[in-house]
């Protein structure tokens, strides 16, 4: 029987190794990308009867993006986890231009061209699933990170859009966003957070990947998921309060120390 493989990008860390680790438990083979290979060692050791490939490429260059689908596309992919990205804290005039365009490309440009890539893949193979990770940031402005959560709004806009059409077809190839709310990672690390432990609906890591991913790899009708009640219920709160309360909290939290 063929090896069947998910690839899963920003593998080296916090969700991507996640569910790596998870994928790997179900028996899954893994291709995994970041910016280094190092933490396919571990996963090696505990998972030796299985094949771990990890490739290392910067995907917010778009020439990475097809370099990489061209390596890759060999393989028997059944599944796609588009969960690199990441975000910078700070106010819009203040962010360097550059780091918000690699934001940009790597949150966006990438995310759509490899949604593109394997969208084509698995029409022709007639089977397939895409996970695109996109964030509670997604339904609402977030001033203090503007950039972040309008790269966010734009994956699941796009991925709804997709999978729509992709119902269409009657062929069993979809794309469903998985929209995490504030996670123990080192996401907030690197985008300059002091403090993450005082954001609401924090969901430990462990949590997080026993949530989603599952239902993530089953769900049928629904184009999107919000993992936890508490996001769940932040999603709604913030539909029926004023926009000026809702941006007002979303800014004092981002910009607190």
């Amino acid at each position: 029987m063929e090896k069947e493989f998910a690839v899963v990008t920003g593998a080296s860390s916090g969700i991507g190794y996640g569910y790596c680790q998870w994928l790997l438990k179900q028996g899954y083979h893994i291709i995994g990308v970041s910016s280094h290979t190092e933490w396919a060692k571990e996963l090696q050791q505990q998972f030796p009867e299985q094949t771990i490939i990890a490739l290392s490429y910067d995907l917010s260059i778009s020439e990475n993006c097809y370099a990489f689908f061209e390596e890759i596309k060999q393989y028997h992919i059944v599944l796609f986890i588009n969960n690199a990205g990441f975000g910078k804290k700070g106010l819009f005039e203040t962010i360097p231009l550059a780091d918000e365009l690699k934001i940009i490309n790597l949150n966006i440009q990438a995310v759509h061209i490899l949604t593109k890539l394997f969208t084509q893949y698995f029409i022709a193979k007639k089977k397939g699933r895409i996970i695109n990770i996109s964030s509670l940031a997604a339904f609402f402005p977030g001033p203090g990170m503007a950039t972040y959560y309008a790269t966010k709004a734009y994956v699941l806009s796009l991925s709804v859009a997709i999978n729509t059409e992709l119902k269409k077809t009657k062929l069993p190839v979809r794309v469903i966003t998985v929209c995490p709310g504030a996670t123990q990672t080192a996401f907030f690390k690197n985008a300059d957070f002091k403090n993450n432990k005082t954001l609401p609906g924090l969901m430990s890591l462990e949590q997080f990947i026993k949530k989603s991913l599952p239902k993530a790899l089953k769900v049928k009708r629904k184009n999107y998921l919000i993992i936890g009640w508490k996001n769940r219920f932040l999603k709604r709160l913030f539909r029926i309060i004023p926009q000026k309360s809702s941006l007002n909290y979303t800014y004092l939290i981002q910009t607190k120390d």
